[in-house]
């Protein structure tokens, strides 16, 4: 689970924002929404960023991304690292990006952080905490001539020589733009595997413009899945009662390019496994076994009654805007409700193109259902102010996004305000009352738009 976030010189955050997912004293209700973890703290499941256009709700989301990718992926030898730092302070325009994340993980905190600029990672920490104490499992400094030198702590556990000159050796040959973490796994050193797999396997992060590729796929493996999909849809009201996806042979794919064709199957990795690149409402597969590359086309088939009551087949380009959000969010729902990973789901704009009671609805099944794993979380950025409601979320869970005067981000919480019990939360922030709000002035000093 992630206990805290906190993001320094990055886009429009400048100084450090720190966003916690600690349960507050104060906030009341919505039970379920609590995950108790001793007797003295509990992290919460959910979390809501609301604020004005351009205020930085997506920057936050990015920041996440941007860390997952760097743990992740990492950063090719002698390329930069694509990280941004806040361009509105020319004294910040060369210093490094800080993330440093608290993490929850089979019952034991973690923290772990880095500072990195474009050409190198500064700094780079990991500590477990130890009866109330911080232990320090590594702290990874650069110098100026790009050379990594670690220093382990008691954390890590006593080793024979051979496996600390080994880990001497990772650390020596870590690379300036790459991350301690992402080199010790490279290596084959399962130390401190348990974080990368919390952010390879655990972090879900879905963008603005990012569909979710395992919809497609899903419904051709798994008959059950397909089945539930259909009837989430056919419950939502959109006119679908059932649904399932064709394979199709490459070669009978006339509605692709063959240049986007070899481009996607270019970028296939060379390991066994599955791989898959959306195109035009299309999800291409290819499958590596042994070698072999087997790559086909999956279409999302959805179906709709006529006046004579016969099903019509529909792609999923053809439906509504709304019925598409729909369908990239039902797989997020499955993560989340899955016993066999603790799953974080990041969603950047939630109620995009959904009815106000179909979010609610939403939330209702991520964060209230009683099948819901209780150690999953669901952090979105949204506009939809009807969620502003203590039956909807905890006043704990309800974030502020708000630029400042000189152009930075600043995140405060609901319960960071004092304000009566039986406030009508929704009226108060269109109010102005918590601030994150557009300021338009008033109608003739906008000008023309033409």
């Amino acid at each position: 689970m992630l206990a805290q976030f906190s993001i320094t010189n990055f886009l429009s955050f400048r100084e450090k924002a720190t966003f916690s997912m600690v349960k507050s004293k104060t906030a009341k209700g919505l039970p379920s929404h609590v995950f108790p973890v001793n007797e003295t703290m509990s992290l919460l499941r959910g979390a809501a960023f609301y604020g004005a256009n351009a205020s930085g709700k997506s920057n936050f989301v990015k920041a996440l991304a941007f860390a997952k990718h760097l743990i992740v992926q990492g950063v090719e030898p002698k390329k930069p690292i694509d990280v941004r730092a806040f361009k509105l302070d020319r004294t910040l325009l060369k210093a490094p990006s800080e993330f440093e994340f608290i993490l929850l993980i089979d019952g034991v905190f973690y923290t772990y952080g880095f500072a990195a600029d474009r050409q190198r990672v500064m700094r780079e920490w990991l500590y477990r905490d130890a009866q109330g104490r911080d232990s320090l499992y590594f702290e990874r400094t650069t110098n100026e001539e790009g050379v990594a030198e670690v220093r382990f702590g008691d954390a890590s556990g006593k080793k024979s020589e051979d496996e600390a000159q080994f880990m001497r050796f990772v650390a020596r040959g870590t690379r300036e733009n790459q991350l301690f973490l992402n080199a010790t796994i490279h290596n084959n050193l399962a130390d401190f595997a348990p974080i990368d797999k919390w952010f390879r396997e655990s972090l879900v992060i879905i963008s603005s413009d990012r569909r979710y590729a395992h919809n497609e796929v899903r419904p051709v493996q798994d008959a059950d899945y397909t089945s539930t999909l259909a009837l989430f849809l056919s419950r939502a009201g959109l006119g679908i009662h059932d649904a399932d996806s064709k394979r199709i042979p490459l070669e009978e794919v006339d509605f692709i390019s063959q240049d986007a064709l070899t481009r996607l199957l270019a970028t296939t990795p060379a390991q066994d496994g599955e791989y898959i690149a959306l195109e035009n409402g299309s999800a291409v597969v290819a499958e590596v076994r042994e070698g072999a590359t087997d790559a086909y086309c999956l279409l999302l088939r959805l179906y709709h009654s006529d006046a004579e009551a016969k099903s019509i087949e529909f792609l999923m380009e053809e439906e509504s805007d709304g019925a598409q959000r729909l369908i990239e969010l039902h797989p997020l729902l499955a993560l989340l409700h899955s016993v066999s990973v603790c799953t974080v789901v990041v969603i950047d704009e939630l109620d995009r193109h959904l009815h106000t009671h179909i979010t609610r609805h939403l939330l209702q099944l991520a964060l209230t259902g009683s099948d819901a794993p209780p150690q999953t979380q669901l952090l979105f950025t949204a506009h939809d102010t009807n969620l502003i409601a203590t039956d909807t979320l905890r006043a704990d869970e309800i974030w502020f996004v708000e630029k400042d005067a000189a152009g930075a981000t600043q995140l405060s919480s609901l319960v960071e305000f004092k304000y009566p019990a039986r406030l009508e939360l929704k009226k108060e922030y269109l109010s102005g009352r918590f601030g994150a709000i557009p300021f338009l002035g008033l109608p003739h000093t906008l000008g023309s738009p033409l």
